[in-house]
């Protein structure tokens, strides 16, 4: 079965949120997944510009994926990633975000 966009993103959100919470090892193996996920469907990098957030809040208490609106959040959870105590953390959350995305755009 193929994953629709709107599912693979709020995978990916729910991803990046769990991962605030977790030991690093955990946290490392969940950011690797999400850049997993942005690189097999770049659609998904939309989540990492909060000017392209969509009118309707984002809803991760919603069971189904696909009526949770993950578009309508940013990955915010990166910028603070990336000031994880753990090296190997900060660095992986980099690779999440490219180059060309400020940290002020994930978190206006």
């Amino acid at each position: 079965k193929v994953a629709s966009v709107d599912q693979v993103a709020a995978f990916a959100k729910r991803l990046v949120s769990t991962s605030l919470h977790l030991p690093p090892n955990g946290s490392l193996a969940f950011l690797m997944a999400v850049r997993q996920l942005m690189t097999n469907h770049p659609r998904v990098e939309g989540l990492l510009d909060a000017d392209r957030i969509s009118s309707l809040p984002y809803r991760p208490e919603i069971d189904d994926p696909d009526h949770s609106n993950a578009w309508g959040t940013s990955l915010w959870e990166l910028a603070l990633l990336k000031f994880h105590y753990h090296p190997h953390v900060a660095e992986a959350a980099g690779w999440c975000t490219p180059p060309r995305v400020p940290l002020h755009r994930l978190l206006s």
